[in-house]
């Protein structure tokens, strides 16, 4: 367990800082990074499942490189930035949201060890290429019907890159298109 300080701009300012690393050193260790834990009395910020999270506005800041395992998104997320978990190769499933309404383009680009996704049913937009990369994702869980999934807009291969994966709605399976 180590502090890295998040103003770690450019090695004049660690110089200056009397910091002992520069910013190399700096980011490899945020690639060596498995999780994030935050004091609970910390006003600005908090994490869950090792994920770094906004009080103010609730959405993901930071997700480490080498997050591991399971992870459910906080509730307080309605929004994902482009490519959030972008590489996160060691999570094996994830579970969305119930307020998010989009996976944006290339979201879980690289999770190649992805083998569950949990969709909320209040998803309005699947991107181009959402899962490309996931070849490992068996199982996606939706929470609403089979008619629910399929009146989702899902822009042009949102699912190329994929394992051979099985759509579980609430009243029945879909196969990958």
């Amino acid at each position: 367990q180590f502090h890295l300080s998040m103003q770690s701009g450019c090695d004049t300012v660690l110089e200056r800082m009397r910091r002992k690393y520069d910013t190399k050193r700096y980011f490899e260790s945020l690639e060596l990074l498995e999780q994030i834990i935050v004091s609970p009395e910390n006003k600005v910020f908090f994490s869950k499942d090792g994920i770094l999270y906004s009080k103010e506005t609730g959405n993901i800041l930071f997700i480490p490189m080498n997050l591991r395992g399971e992870v459910v998104i906080s509730v307080t997320v309605t929004d994902m930035q482009y490519h959030s978990f972008r590489t996160q190769s060691q999570l094996t499933a994830i579970t969305l949201p119930s307020g998010l309404t989009q996976i944006s383009t290339m979201q879980f680009f690289g999770c190649s060890n992805l083998t569950r996704l949990d969709i909320p049913a209040g998803l309005k937009l699947l991107d181009t290429q959402a899962l490309n990369g996931c070849t490992s994702l068996t199982d996606i869980f939706y929470g609403g019907t089979k008619a629910q999934w399929e009146a989702i807009t899902k822009e042009d291969r949102w699912y190329k890159g994929t394992g051979d994966f099985v759509i579980h709605c609430t009243d029945g399976d879909i196969p990958k298109p």
